[in-house]
């Protein structure tokens, strides 16, 4: 890293350090950039204004074939990955409509990770894509018989933690059997659609909540968080959630629901929950999981 004072019009080096480590900085940048000479890199600045960032990628990948792995052809207004979406042509059509899916289309479409990469709707700035703002998804406002489930972990170094977990079913359910809980921290996404119960596990088909866990450290990429005991207890958590909601709510989708709660229904002389009855116990259920 290397920075420039403007203020005269003219690009003067700011030095933190030696003017050697200014120099040695400014010969590395060069060395593994496109540019040959601080002219050119100066150059880059002039179109950025009086703000913003500016983000250069060159030197891509190339496929086995000798083109780009990266897909600039197919959708105008999108990057994606060459070699997945070819394959996406070859599914069923059963295949072919979850992986549609905003889960798996996120795994290979830049555009659909920048829809649900910020938690909230932002109105300070936008995401531009190849010349078009991204079109801001939220998760939560598209699930079928929605719940909110409260979480307080026991955290040391925070007086009070709080997660406050959306879980519901996606509105495909149960054509399709997507799961996961999406997990922000500080508001951006880190844990896309994580699958907190094995393969292979029906129970919990179509079952997607989204939460934001400030009280788990972040790993050193920025892109998952470290393993702790807090992270363990948080995934055990979300299970029991996952189960809960499903045991409750799984008759909605056209699932019966386990045995054993069939059979206490039919002898039990309380009345059957309202979905507001229901809610409430859930969420007395699922606070107190340390």
């Amino acid at each position: 890293m290397i920075d420039f004072d403007i203020s005269n019009h003219w690009p003067e080096p700011i030095l933190y350090g030696t003017q050697e480590d200014w120099f040695s900085n400014l010969k590395t940048i060069l060395e593994w950039s496109p540019f040959a000479s601080k002219d050119d890199l100066i150059q880059q600045f002039e179109d950025v204004g009086s703000h913003g960032t500016k983000i250069i990628i060159y030197n891509l990948w190339l496929n086995d074939e000798g083109i780009y792995e990266l897909n600039f052809d197919e959708d105008d207004e999108d990057i994606k990955l060459r070699d997945e979406t070819s394959h996406l042509s070859k599914l069923s059509k059963k295949a072919a409509d979850t992986q549609a899916h905003i889960s798996y289309r996120l795994l290979h479409s830049l555009s659909a990770y920048a829809s649900i990469l910020y938690l909230r709707k932002f109105k300070n700035f936008k995401i531009i894509l190849r010349g078009k703002p991204v079109e801001q998804f939220n998760i939560a406002d598209d699930l079928r018989y929605p719940q909110v489930v409260i979480y307080r972990p026991h955290v040391s170094s925070m007086k009070e933690a709080v997660a406050e977990t959306t879980i519901g079913f996606i509105k495909e359910a149960p054509a399709i059997g997507v799961n996961g809980f999406n997990v922000y921290h500080k508001k951006r996404l880190i844990r896309p659609f994580w699958k907190v119960t094995s393969e292979g596990h029906s129970r919990g088909f179509g079952i997607v909540g989204i939460l934001e866990a400030n009280f788990i450290e972040l790993a050193h990429d920025k892109h998952d968080f470290e393993r702790s005991s807090v992270y363990s207890r948080l995934e055990m958590k979300l299970k029991q959630m996952q189960m809960e909601y499903w045991n409750q709510y799984c008759h909605l989708i056209g699932h019966q629901p386990p045995a054993h709660l069939r059979k206490l229904e039919k002898t039990s002389d309380v009345p059957i929950q309202t979905q507001s009855e229901a809610s409430h116990h859930i969420s007395r259920l699922t606070q107190g999981l340390i």
